[in-house]
Order: structure tokens, then C-alpha cells, then sequence
């Protein structure tokens, strides 16, 4: 693990560790930086918000028994709109210079490590075998999360001939 301190630099705690590249050294537009406390605060507020609300779900069924077997929560245009507006703020916070950058190093590496851990704990690999020849797989990752509907067997016959006569 790496120590904290060994992350600060010789100008202070707000300076960028120089290994670590910005928006702008990856050539990106610069348009998106991380905003202030206030605004990571004003997204807690609404994650809570979120997740003590009803949500309609859709229902996944298995293809092969059609039972409900699970139930994704679905977002209305209302939330998209909400999250759309948080962002713009966000940006427009990131614009007028409160940003990522002026956060303290140990504060920064602090908030990346909670993150991975949550991310760690909510996004297991879960898979359901509904029947002998269906399945559903669920994958998620730090970059993306997919869902895949195979008919075939998770593992491949030793030959073609296998089930011949």
C-alpha cells in the first residue's frame, strides 16, 4: 500500500503528483474536472434521496421457466433530467476553479480508495443457470457491465460426433 505522504510532492499538498496525468496532459478537452466538496455532497444527498425512493423495476425473466427471478430498478426521464443538471453543475463548479486539483493529496487518495472498494463490493460476477441448455451470465467490471443469454452449455462438447448416432 502506498503511504499518503509518499504521494505529496516537494511544492505542497495541492500540487498534481507528476506521475499521475490530468484531463489536460491526455489531450482531453479539459471541460471535465472533479468539483468541489459541496458538489460531491449535493450527489451524496441524492444517492441517499434515490435509494430510499420506490423504484418501478423491470423484471428479468428465465427464458426457460419464465419465472421472475429478478428485478432491475428502471429510471424515469424526471431522474435522468436530475442527473443530467447535477452534472452541468458540476462542470460549471469544476470551470470556476474549485476542482479535484486543489483537494489535498491524502484527501484525494482517500476518496479513490473508498471508491474501489465500493465499486469491489457491489459489482460481484453473478451468474444463474435457469435449465440445461439456458443460461444467464451478469458481469461487471470497473469499465463496464454487460448481461449475455446463452442457449448453448457454458462448456463445449469433446466432439462434434459427441451426440451423433
Amino acid at each position: 500500500m502506498i503511504d499518503d505522504a509518499a504521494l505529496q510532492t516537494t511544492v505542497g499538498a495541492f500540487a498534481r503528483h507528476a506521475m499521475i496525468t490530468s484531463p489536460i496532459d491526455v489531450k482531453s478537452s479539459g471541460l471535465f474536472d472533479f468539483g468541489p466538496a459541496a458538489t460531491y455532497n449535493s450527489f451524496d444527498e441524492k444517492a441517499v434521496e434515490a435509494e430510499a425512493r420506490q423504484w418501478e423495476g423491470l423484471r428479468l425473466v428465465d427464458p426457460c421457466t419464465e419465472e421472475v427471478f429478478a428485478e432491475i430498478p428502471a429510471a424515469s426521464a424526471a431522474d435522468v433530467g436530475d442527473a443530467v443538471a447535477a452534472a452541468a453543475a458540476a462542470v460549471a463548479a469544476a470551470r470556476a476553479g474549485e476542482g479535484w486539483a486543489r483537494v489535498p493529496v491524502a484527501e484525494r487518495a482517500a476518496v479513490l480508495r473508498r471508491a474501489a472498494s465500493e465499486s469491489d463490493s457491489r459489482w460481484r460476477p453473478w451468474r444463474r443457470r435457469t435449465s440445461p441448455g439456458c443460461c444467464w451470465s451478469w458481469a461487471a467490471s470497473r469499465r463496464r457491465s454487460s448481461w449475455t443469454i446463452s442457449t448453448a452449455p457454458p462448456w463445449p462438447p469433446r466432439s462434434r460426433t459427441a451426440y451423433a448416432r
